[in-house]
Order: structure tokens, then sequence, then C-alpha cells
């Protein structure tokens, strides 16, 4: 095992019973474990609401009992996630659209050898959605305003912005872009 002591020892005899010897030792030098294989997933459509598991394949030619640990990192606002676990849970508090989220994975052996190797995903923009269906005034007459509503979100922390373009059912494109549509007796 690493950092035993070996001695050989080499003895003579002649013959008429004179003998000698002469050791030395040695002492045996720990390997480093290694690391392999370290990937994050999922590697693609990686969102600011994404659960990252980070793998690796560990291994020690000296047969010593390993250990691992895991290191998050945005490197792309340099900060250090608390989760020292193989998964991270990205939110729109400690991610945005573009950053570059990395995992380092380090195996270290019983007699101190140790190995890492990273790997990394960028994060994408999610589309916004609608968190309810667009609502239009329930009673609309001539000489009145017409409103239309929607509400949307964005995970990632972005404020949505609502735009309205407003169509007649012969074709016709109003100038209102805004929520509220004036209808009067010149609008068909």
């Amino acid at each position: 095992m690493p950092n035993d002591v070996l001695t050989c020892t080499v003895s003579v005899i002649d013959g008429d019973g004179e003998t000698a010897s002469e050791s030395t030792t040695t002492t045996v030098e720990n390997r480093v474990p290694s690391v392999t294989g370290t990937t994050i997933t999922p590697s693609t459509s990686v969102t600011t609401g994404t659960t990252l598991s980070c793998s690796a394949t560990v291994s020690d030619d000296d047969g010593d009992t390993l250990s691992m640990t895991y290191v998050w990192t945005n490197t792309f606002t340099g900060t250090t996630y608390s989760s020292t676990t193989d998964s991270l849970t990205l939110s729109d508090s400690n991610t945005s659209p573009n950053d570059v989220i990395q995992c380092t994975v380090t195996v270290t052996d019983a007699n101190g050898g140790s190995a890492s190797l990273s790997d990394s995903v960028t994060v994408i923009n999610s589309d916004p959605y609608f968190t309810s269906d667009a609502d239009l005034s329930s009673s609309v007459y001539t000489n009145s305003n017409v409103v239309c509503n929607g509400a949307a979100f964005d995970i990632d922390g972005e404020t949505p912005t609502l735009s309205y373009t407003w169509t007649n059912s012969n074709g016709t494109t109003y100038a209102s872009t805004t929520n509220i549509l004036a209808l009067d007796n010149t609008i068909s």
C-alpha cells in the first residue's frame, strides 16, 4: 500500500561460512486517483428553472477508498453556489440567461492524492408564458371602450411586455396598440 516502507536484504555466504548482508529500503508511492467523463445533465435547453445533475467516473490504481466533492460555479458572475452535492437547482435569483454553469468534481484518495475535472453548460432564455387567457370586456357598444386584459410571466425574472393588435372580422386593423380600443361610429 502507499507509504509502506519495503526493505530488501541480500545475504551472501561463502564456502568458509563467512556471511555478509546489505539492505536497502524504499517507500511505496501513492498514485493519484483519476476522474474521467465529468458530465452535466441536461446539457442542452438549460433554463433558470432547471435542476442539473453532475456525474463522473472515478478510480484509483492503488485501491484506496475514494471521496468525491462537487463545486458548482457560475463562471459568468464568478459565484460559487452553496450546493456541494451532485445536483443544483437553478432559479431566477441565482442564474440569468447566458450564464455558464460549471460543475467541478474532485476525487481524493485516503493518502491525500487528488484529481479534478469539470464540465459546463450555458443557460438559455426561457419563453414567457401567459398566466391567464386574454379577456375582453363583456359588454361592447359603439361609443365605448373595449378592454383586453392578459397576464404573463417569465421564469427568468424578466418583466414580460404585452403588446396588442386589434382587428375585426372584415380584416381591418385598428391603430390602437394598447389594451384599450375606443369604439366610435367610424369603426366598423
